[in-house]
């Protein structure tokens, strides 16, 4: 087996750049999806605007739940 490579320490507020990267997007798509209201509004912290790592976590675990859900019919 070939050596893994460590994952990144991601902070708890990040920038659009790094959150973008931490959602596997682009840093476009990133603003257009909060702009919509798809992903999480970030929080102004004097001239930044950080996003919360656990929102985004929150976001992402929302997501893959309805994703399975919509493949999968609930077990009674």
């Amino acid at each position: 087996m070939g050596r893994e490579t460590p994952m990144p320490h991601w902070p708890r507020r990040m920038q659009a750049p790094l959150a973008a990267a931490y959602m596997g997007v682009s840093v476009t798509k990133f603003l257009r999806m909060v702009e919509a209201g798809v992903y999480p509004k970030g929080i102004h912290d004097g001239g930044n605007t950080l996003w919360d790592r656990n929102a985004l976590d929150r976001w992402i675990d929302q997501w893959a739940g309805s994703e399975i859900e919509d493949i999968a019919p609930p077990i009674p």
